[in-house]
C-alpha cells in the first residue's frame, strides 16, 4: 500500500521524470507535474504515478493546487522541486521578460511552492523531506548562462537556508501538541 504522497515539479520529462519514476518504484505515490494542460503523449501508465498541470510562472495558483493535491491524495510528505527553465543566452541580448520568466519559475515559483508543500507536510505531521535540483553552474558560472545560473545559485541557498528554519518549526510543531 502507498502511503507517502511525493510532490515532483517538472516530472514531464528528463530527469524530474526518472525521478518521479524511481520513487513510485520504492512505493510512494507520485504526482508529477508540467506545464502541459494534459498530461505528455508518452506519460507512464504507473500505478502511484499521477500527472498534474502546474506553471510555477503562475504563482498566484500554486496555493490552491497544493491544497487540491492534499485534499485529492492526502498530506504531503516529500516535494521534489526539480522544473525550471532554461533560460539561456547573453545577458546583454536577453529580453527582460524572458529574465523576468526564469526568475519566476526557477526561484519565485519553487519558493511558493515549496510554503504551500511544507505547510501540508509540518501540519500532516507526517515529517518530511525537500529535495532541490540545482546546477553545476550554480557555483562556476557559464557563458550564456547568468541568469540560469544565479536562480540555481539563489535555489542553492533558499535550501540550505528552509533546513534551518524547517529545524526550527519541525520543535515547534512538537511543542504544540
Amino acid at each position: 500500500m502507498r502511503s507517502k504522497n511525493v510532490l515532483v515539479s517538472g516530472a514531464s520529462r528528463g530527469l524530474g521524470r526518472e525521478i518521479a519514476l524511481q520513487l513510485v518504484g520504492v512505493g510512494y505515490t507520485v504526482i508529477g507535474t508540467g506545464r502541459g494542460k494534459e498530461s505528455p503523449s508518452d506519460w507512464p501508465s504507473v500505478e502511484g504515478l499521477v500527472y498534474a498541470s502546474l506553471d510555477l510562472a503562475e504563482t498566484e495558483s500554486i496555493r490552491e493546487f497544493v491544497l487540491g493535491v492534499q485534499d485529492r491524495f492526502g498530506t504531503l510528505y516529500g516535494l521534489v522541486n526539480n522544473a525550471a527553465l532554461g533560460v539561456d543566452g547573453l545577458l546583454a541580448m536577453m529580453s527582460e521578460a524572458d529574465l523576468h520568466r526564469g526568475v519566476a519559475v526557477n526561484l519565485v515559483g519553487t519558493m511558493v511552492l515549496t510554503k504551500y508543500a511544507v505547510r501540508s507536510m509540518l501540519l500532516g505531521g507526517v515529517g518530511g523531506r525537500v529535495v532541490s535540483v540545482t546546477s553545476v553552474v550554480a557555483g562556476h558560472g557559464a557563458k550564456g548562462l547568468s541568469v540560469y545560473a544565479a536562480t540555481k545559485g539563489g535555489l542553492v541557498s533558499f535550501s540550505k537556508s528552509l533546513a534551518h528554519e524547517l529545524g526550527m518549526a519541525q520543535e515547534l510543531v512538537k511543542m504544540s501538541f
